[in-house]
């Protein structure tokens, strides 16, 4: 609070102003401040002191909650990112050796003929049954997805 012990006239004068204001406004503090607003208000400051000691209380799970969602949601981002990364290394390393065997094979023909007899076509087979079998695959995942509550899917 203010005070006029060191005697400088600012501190005097908010002495004065002080004292007047507390005049003026002490009579009117009923009528200002009626009982009922002065009972909400005291309980708003208990309620604050209470809420106060709660979330000191709480800090610490708090803190330890919010660290174990980070250490979980970085796991999580970090996988997805690993699993993309190996996924995309692992397309370049067959495009790699495909085009590494395709032009082995067509700058070398005498390899060619090591190669049993009739593999081209079973090779071609294979990739062909490949391809409609997995197409299949594709359209009876994609109309289980699509398949709605009380609907019966026909496959």
């Amino acid at each position: 609070m203010w005070s006029a012990k060191n005697g400088s006239v600012v501190a005097n004068m908010m002495c004065a102003v002080r004292s007047k204001v507390g005049s003026f406004l002490g009579p009117r503090r009923p009528a200002l401040l009626p009982a009922p607003i002065r009972g909400v208000a005291k309980l708003l400051m208990r309620t604050d002191n209470q809420v106060v000691v709660m979330l000191v209380a709480a800090v610490d799970a708090l803190v330890t909650l919010f660290v174990i969602l980070t250490v979980i949601f970085f796991a999580v981002t970090a996988s997805i990112y690993l699993a993309v990364q190996i996924q995309g290394e692992s397309m370049a390393l067959i495009s790699l050796g495909s085009q590494v065997i395709n032009s082995t094979v067509v700058n070398n023909p005498q390899f060619l003929a090591l190669l049993p007899e009739g593999l081209g076509e079973v090779v071609t087979s294979a990739l062909d049954e490949g391809y409609l079998y997995g197409r299949q695959w594709i359209a009876t995942m994609v109309g289980v997805a699509g398949w709605g509550m009380g609907e019966e899917w026909v496959g």
